[in-house]
C-alpha cells in the first residue's frame, strides 16, 4: 500500500521539513532551564536531531503535529532563528490511532517525569479526547483513585496551578480549593501568601488528620510507662507535644511508635 503524500514528508528518510510541522497540545508547559540548555549544546553540535518525534498527520495532509518531542521542535527553531546551521528537518514516527492515542503515548513527554501541574493537564487532555479515567489509568499505568483525584483538579484556577507547582500549595490543599470558584480560588490563594509572608509554615497544606482514640490511648500509655525513665522516652514525650502542636501529622507519630492508623 503506498504511503500518503504528506507535505514536506521524506518516507525514505523518515525525516520532515519543521516547516511544515506544528506542536499539537502537549501536557508539559513547563521545561527545566538546564535540561533545555543542555539540549541546544547537543544539537549545536550534531547539527541535527536524531531522535525521532512523534506525531499524527495533520488532517488536511499539510505536515505533521508534534505530540511529542515539543523541546526538540522547539531548540531546533530557535537554534536556527539565531543563524546556526542545522538541518531543517526531524526525524518522526507516526501514531497509528487518533488524537487521543497521540496524548496517551505522549505522556512520556520524552522520558521526563512530569509536574503536578502536567498531570492535571495529561489527565484533562485525555479526558477532553474521549477517553475514561479507567482507560487512562490502564494506558498510563495509574491507579483507578489516582485518576480520579488529578480529574478534580482540573478546575485549578491558574493561578492555583502555578502556586501548586511553586509548592505554595500541597495537592491536598490544591483538591480544597479546585471545589470553590474561580474567584474564591483566587481570594484563598491571596490569603496564604500573606500567611506564608507573615511566617505562617503550615499555610497552604490540609491540617494534620487526627488518630482516633484507639491511637490516642496506646500513646498516653507509653508515655505513663515513660515517666521517671531514660531521656529516649522522655524525647517520646516531647514527640506527642509536637504532634499536639500539628508540627508532626498522625502518620509519623504512628510509624516511630509502631502503630496503625486507622
Amino acid at each position: 500500500m503506498p504511503r500518503r503524500e504528506i507535505v514536506g514528508v521524506n518516507w525514505r528518510t523518515m525525516r520532515c521539513d519543521i516547516n511544515t510541522m506544528s506542536l499539537a497540545k502537549n501536557p508539559r508547559d513547563y521545561f527545566d532551564p538546564e535540561k533545555w540548555t543542555q539540549l541546544r549544546e547537543q544539537i549545536k553540535a550534531a547539527g541535527r536531531v536524531y531522535k525521532p518525534v512523534t506525531c499524527l498527520a495533520k488532517p488536511d495532509n499539510s505536515g505533521l503535529l508534534i505530540y511529542d518531542g515539543q523541546r526538540r521542535y522547539l531548540v531546533t527553531k530557535e537554534l536556527l532563528a539565531e543563524g546556526y546551521e542545522i538541518l531543517e528537518e526531524l526525524p518522526f514516527e507516526l501514531v497509528i490511532g487518533n488524537s487521543m492515542d497521540a496524548i496517551l503515548r505522549a505522556a512520556t513527554c520524552e522520558g521526563e517525569p512530569l509536574d503536578d501541574v502536567s498531570k492535571i493537564r495529561q489527565i484533562q487532555m485525555a479526558l477532553d479526547a474521549g477517553a475514561t479515567q479507567a482507560v487512562i489509568a490502564e494506558r498510563l499505568g495509574y491507579t483507578p483513585s489516582w485518576v480520579s483525584q488529578m480529574a478534580a483538579l482540573v478546575t485549578l484556577s491558574e493561578p492555583a496551578k502555578l502556586a501548586l507547582r511553586e509548592g505554595l500549595i500541597t495537592q491536598g490543599k490544591a483538591r480544597q480549593l479546585a471545589k470553590l470558584a474561580e474567584d474564591e480560588q483566587n481570594v484563598k490563594l491571596e490569603s496564604i501568601r500573606q500567611a506564608k509572608a507573615n511566617g505562617n509554615k503550615s499555610a497552604g497544606r490540609v491540617a494534620p488528620k487526627r488518630p482516633v482514640l484507639k491511637q490516642l490511648r496506646l500513646m498516653a500509655e507509653r508515655f505513663e510507662s515513660a515517666a521517671g525513665a531514660s531521656q529516649g522516652e522522655i524525647n517520646a514525650f516531647q514527640t506527642g507535644v509536637s504532634y499536639a502542636m500539628g508540627e508532626l501529622t498522625a502518620e509519623q507519630v504512628a510509624e516511630q511508635y509502631k502503630l496503625e492508623v486507622e
